[in-house]
This record gives C-alpha cells, structure tokens and sequence, in this order.
C-alpha cells in the first residue's frame, strides 16, 4: 500500500483495515489501496500576539516544552586516496627504497593530503610537506575497506595519535590507529 501525505497534515486513515481514509479519498486498483491525503494548509500557525517580546515557542498549536535548544558541533574530516596524476608526474629514475622509522607523537590532521594501501595490514599517509607515514593496525582490522579513503572525527587539537583516534573507512568499518612509522629515503 502505498501513501502519498504532505508535510504537516495528519493521517487518519486506517490503513491496511478497509476504513476509508477521513482526510483523503482511497482508489482501489488492482488490490492495492493509494491514499491521498488533503493538501497542507497554505497559512502556518503565527505566534500569539499575547506572546511577551523575545519569546522563542509561543506559537499556536505547537507544545510549549521545546523551550530549550542544545547545539552540538562535531567536525569529521575526509582523506581520500592520492590521486593518480601525482604518481605520473614523477621523474622515471631509479625506484626509492624507504625505511620505516618509529615516529613519536602526533600527525597534524591538517597536513594531510593523500592515503594509499600498503600492505595487509597498513597504509601510507601523504603528508602536504613531502612526508610519508605508514599507520599499522591490528590484525583484525581489514585494510583493504580503506582503499577509498577514510573519515576521522577532529579532536581539539586537531592532531591523529595512536591508541586515542578511530579511522572510518565509507563502507562503516572504525579500526584504532594503531603504531606511526615515518618512512625516509634509505641512503
């Protein structure tokens, strides 16, 4: 059964009983029942003109309750993967090898510009200034649900720390940042 209603105009039909609907008609075709409700009222409740100046909820009709309002403010941050274009454009030569060493602190939120996978059980962050860390997970943590990218909810000081922060990659899966390790050119 399917019903089609407007914004602010109650239900009152029974549906699914046969009673026919009071705010609308029901028009049987083919065993299923379409109601319709009546159109919205094209005027909305104005507040009391008895309402002390600066009052917020004083309108007709509406319950007096939602007096208080509580507005929470969450920024959640998106990193996608590097694009493709920035991997051509490096001069062929002689592949690098990096060396992973263990980094101590925090990753400005901010600085980063880019993730890839690396591995089954990591991947790279591309930082704006040129730098690459590898972030470890445990091994219950599939990986490979990262390769589009991640979401990270910003703390106050706007840094990604092990053991504190969760990654969330679009598919729903939340896995802890686990261990940072820079990667360096080896010489």
């Amino acid at each position: 059964m399917l019903a089609y209603l407007f914004l602010g105009t109650p239900v009152l039909a029974a549906l699914g009983t046969g009673a026919p609907a009071e705010t609308g008609a029901v028009a049987a075709s083919g065993g299923s029942e379409v109601v319709r409700a009546a159109p919205a009222p094209a005027i909305l409740p104005r507040p009391a003109r008895s309402a002390p100046a600066g009052a917020l909820f004083d309108w007709h009709g509406l319950d007096r309750r939602a007096q208080q309002v509580r507005i929470e403010q969450r920024v959640i941050i998106r990193v996608v993967p590097l694009a493709p274009l920035a991997e051509q454009r490096r001069p062929a030569s002689a592949p690098l090898r990096l060396e992973e060493r263990r980094a101590r602190g925090c990753i400005p939120m901010e600085q980063i510009a880019g993730v890839s996978g690396y591995g089954d059980d990591r991947m790279l962050l591309y930082l704006r200034d040129r730098r690459m860390f590898s972030v470890a997970f445990d091994r219950s943590c599939p990986v490979k649900a990262f390769y589009s990218g991640f979401y990270v909810e910003r703390n106050g000081d706007g840094m990604l720390c092990p053991a504190r922060d969760v990654v969330q990659a679009r598919s729903g899966v939340r896995c802890t940042v686990g261990r940072l390790h820079r990667l360096v050119v080896q010489d």
